[in-house]
């Protein structure tokens, strides 16, 4: 049992370091904004959805990916961008967050049939 919660709670590290990685794409200087968040968000879905990993542990990822992505966002904007995060800051955080989610769906639909 105590292994199992070893593992939840580096899949949640995991999750959250994620998060952290796509937010700060969104306003980094040069590179950065919503396009890049957008393309960053994805790439990470197909990352986490691809892992090996319980049913219960992809749910509880996913969940801690969008949650905490929706906590980094005003946060990076305060740290990155002189004006902060901007009124619209939740509007583009479900920009990357919502095809981050379709992506690791489909990549854990995609491993499931490979394995199949």
């Amino acid at each position: 049992m105590q292994g199992d919660n070893k593992d939840d709670k580096q899949w949640i590290t995991t999750a959250v370091l994620a998060a952290l990685f796509t937010s700060v794409f969104m306003y980094l200087p040069v590179i950065g904004g919503v396009p890049a968040f957008f393309v960053v968000c994805v790439g990470q879905g197909i990352y986490i959805g691809w892992q090996d990993v319980t049913k219960e542990q992809s749910r509880m990822g996913a969940l801690t990916f969008g949650g905490s992505t929706l906590l980094f966002i005003p946060i990076m904007g305060v740290v990155f961008s002189p004006s902060g995060p901007g009124n619209l800051w939740p509007l583009a955080a479900m920009m990357g967050i919502l095809p981050g989610l379709v992506a690791m769906w489909g990549a854990r639909f995609a491993r499931s049939r490979n394995k199949g």
